[in-house]
């Protein structure tokens, strides 16, 4: 039986490494990765901040350096390899996000309101995307973790998760 992993906070220095490239063909190590992040996620929630379920877990938050994520789609559990931005709108959005490396915090992050992304899916497939909404937010905020950003880096504010900030002008 596979164990879940131990997700890492923001005080470990490994966040702040860049992740590597996953080589293809995957190893059975690294599916078994995805697998082993796709059952910490499920079973991840964060009651510091209200009963908050998280929708994504990057390979660097559990340590392994590797640019691999998973999150929850529309049509399930989704594994996102090598992911990049390949262009950015001009156009900003500014929302909350909370990530599970910093589980008591929201930050306030303006970020480009849509990406093309470029990345390799589950089935080994190479895609490129245009992401808007929350799905640009989403690969954008994994794809700073492969970075070594974490949020609290790119916020205009920053609230303990059980507060509220003031609306932006």
């Amino acid at each position: 039986m596979q164990k879940t992993l131990r997700i890492i906070d923001a005080a470990d220095p490994r966040l702040r490494l860049p992740s590597a490239l996953v080589q293809f063909p995957a190893s059975l190590k690294v599916r078994v990765l995805a697998r082993r992040l796709a059952m910490t996620l499920s079973s991840t929630r964060l009651d510091s901040a209200g009963g908050f379920t998280p929708v994504a877990l990057s390979a660097v938050q559990c340590g392994v350096p590797l640019r691999l994520f998973v999150y929850k789609g529309s049509r399930g559990m989704r594994t996102i390899v090598n992911a990049e931005v390949l262009a950015a709108s001009s156009a900003k959005a500014v929302d909350e996000e909370m990530c599970v490396s910093l589980p008591s915090l929201v930050a306030r992050v303006e970020r480009p309101a849509s990406v093309q992304v470029r990345y390799v899916d589950e089935k080994g497939a190479l895609k490129a995307k245009t992401m808007t909404g929350f799905s640009a937010r989403l690969f954008q905020h994994e794809i700073d973790h492969h970075d070594g950003i974490l949020i609290t880096d790119r916020a205009s504010a920053v609230r303990p998760a059980r507060s509220r900030l003031a609306p932006t002008r």
